[in-house]
Formats: C-alpha cells, sequence, structure tokens
C-alpha cells in the first residue's frame, strides 16, 4: 500500500477548455516570394555578426517580430 499521494496516479486533467476559456483567434496564410526571402536574409545579414540563418529561422524571427508588433499596438 502506498504511504503518500502519488501524483502520478491521478486521471489527467481534460484538453478541452470551457467554452468560456476560449480566446478567439485568427488563422492566416501568406506566400513569400524568393526575393522577398532574400530581402529578409539580407536584413538579419547586416544585423549580425557573420552568423548564417536558415530561412526557417529567418521566417520565424520575421513573423514574431510582425507579432509583437500587432499585439503592442492594440
Amino acid at each position: 500500500m502506498p504511504k503518500f499521494h502519488h501524483l502520478e496516479y491521478e486521471p489527467s486533467p481534460p484538453l478541452k477548455a470551457a467554452e468560456s476559456d476560449l480566446k478567439p483567434s485568427t488563422v492566416s496564410t501568406f506566400n513569400l516570394t524568393v526575393d522577398q526571402l532574400n530581402a529578409l536574409r539580407a536584413k538579419a545579414a547586416a544585423n549580425s555578426s557573420g552568423t548564417k540563418y536558415s530561412s526557417y529561422n529567418i521566417l520565424a524571427a520575421h513573423i514574431w517580430r510582425c507579432s509583437t508588433v500587432v499585439i503592442n499596438e492594440k
């Protein structure tokens, strides 16, 4: 018999949030051209000390920067 409470044997909490807890969200799809990606790559290279970034990192940083600007404007 266990001598103390074992949290790991408790049932998992439900994954679905209550309707009142849900916040509205927006989903957007956008396409970037090779020229736009190269412009972002050049901007990243100008702000770094020789570090090379992947396309994923460049796009993730750009999206993060844009989303924080939008949040701060609200």
